[in-house]
């Protein structure tokens, strides 16, 4: 009886021990990721400085911030994108597919660009491989969307030159 005691009670310091050794190892893991984190930003803070300052002058003057939709006055391939981004990391599926359906394949490669950026610090064929993918998949149905955007404007505005020609006479 007396050994069984003393055999849990050397388990329970044991599992102690262990549980303290990992919880040590994951805040330790963590402070790495972080200063990672924050090597990147400081690496970068001028560029996501211009980038934030041309972002917020695009919007408060021209009242959007799409290159293309500014240059073009065409919606671009990355309309819906944040929204539905927003939309698939919050559950709401639905709105995602309706933003943009894309969404769910950017997520998916940001996270593992994020994984294997700060977690596992190396550089893999299966990032590019998503980025890839991601990329032509994006370009693909922009172009779908686009003529399918433009088959449907010029149907509507040959209907209201027709109804205009109409009105005249």
């Amino acid at each position: 009886m007396a050994l069984l005691r003393i055999y849990y009670i050397a388990q329970t310091f044991k599992s102690k021990l262990t549980q303290e050794r990992d919880e040590k190892i994951l805040a330790l893991q963590n402070n790495v990721i972080f200063k990672r984190v924050l090597k990147d930003i400081k690496e970068y803070k001028w560029t996501l400085l211009i980038l934030a300052v041309v972002l917020i002058l695009l919007q408060l003057i021209l009242g959007d911030v799409c290159p293309i939709k500014i240059l073009l006055g065409i919606p671009c391939p990355g309309c819906g994108l944040t929204h539905g981004c927003i939309y698939v990391v919050t559950f709401r599926w639905k709105r995602a597919w309706e933003s943009n359906p894309v969404s769910f394949l950017w997520v998916l490669t940001i996270m593992l660009i994020i994984s294997y950026r700060y977690v596992f610090v190396r550089k893999s064929w299966l990032v590019q491989g998503a980025i890839i993918i991601t990329g032509l998949v994006t370009i693909t149905r922009y172009i779908l969307v686009f003529f399918w955007y433009y088959k449907t404007m010029i149907h509507i505005n040959l209907s209201m030159s027709i109804l205009n020609i109409l009105e005249i006479f």
